[in-house]
């Protein structure tokens, strides 16, 4: 049986044929912007005596990626990229009771830097000059650091009612009574278009929201009232090489 058993196995790889089919290799730097406005833009509610506004910031991203592509159609592609996320809200409201009229401002402001590795898979198709890629994977987010800030102001034509409060909490903070977790991550699609040596890539990334609890009664969830960790990532990259292995075919059959 044993004997059998290396004869099959010697038979396998001896009449295999073994073939590569071309592969193009690309890596570069890329630098873009990532942003929620698409999705959250500017969220304003307003009344006689009610307003909020809430705006997601636009900021900078970088990263370094790298992409192969088998018999110039299924493309694979990963990397790494440095994210910028975050948003500021402001509450505002007045009203009037038995001690007077009063106006009460609170703003909230969350910052977030993270690390994200995308991992993923597509499909390319060439028109004239223009490469198209569409893709879909999964997206590894290691958040380094974050902040969050809430202050809190009573104007009062009651002078003794007056106050004013300001807090920083840092969400990762041991101290918290449920401290937010560094690993996250997102199912992520997009579409690429290359034109020589340059990539530009507009991508859709989802997530689970993010949260943390500093006291028992109060729960921060970035997203709803705060931040999800959802967003889009517009991104331009240089391909600096482009290393190609010719099909080639390894025929070796057995004699005896």
């Amino acid at each position: 049986m044993i004997a059998r058993s290396l004869f099959i196995l010697q038979f396998i790889f001896l009449s295999a044929k073994i073939t590569f089919a071309q592969v193009e290799f690309s890596f570069g730097p890329e630098v873009g912007v990532s942003t929620e406005f698409l999705s959250r833009a500017g969220r304003i509610y307003t009344s006689s005596q009610y307003s909020s506004d809430k705006t997601y910031f636009t900021r900078p991203l970088a990263g370094v990626g790298t992409e192969f592509t088998i018999k110039k159609h299924l493309r694979f592609g990963t990397g790494i990229q440095y994210e910028l996320i975050g948003y500021h809200e402001q509450i505002t409201n007045s009203g009037q009771d038995n001690s007077g009229t009063w106006n009460r401002e609170e703003n909230f402001e969350e910052h977030f830097t993270k690390l994200c590795m995308p991992v993923t898979a597509g499909f390319v198709f060439q028109v004239n000059q223009l490469r198209f890629h569409l893709f879909a994977g999964y997206r590894l987010n290691y958040f380094v650091n974050g902040n969050y800030h809430h202050d809190y102001t009573l104007n009062s034509s009651n002078d003794s009612l007056d106050d004013y409060f300001s807090e920083n909490t840092d969400p990762f903070s041991k101290s918290n009574v449920l401290p937010m977790t560094h690993f996250h991550s997102q199912l992520c699609g997009g579409l690429s278009v290359a034109w020589k040596n340059f990539e530009f890539t507009a991508m859709c990334n989802r997530g689970r929201p993010l949260y943390f609890s500093k006291y028992v009664y109060i729960m921060c969830m970035p997203g709803e009232p705060s931040m999800q960790n959802d967003n889009y990532t517009f991104t331009v990259r240089y391909n600096f090489t482009r290393l190609k292995e010719k099909a080639k075919e390894v025929v070796d059959c057995p004699h005896y």
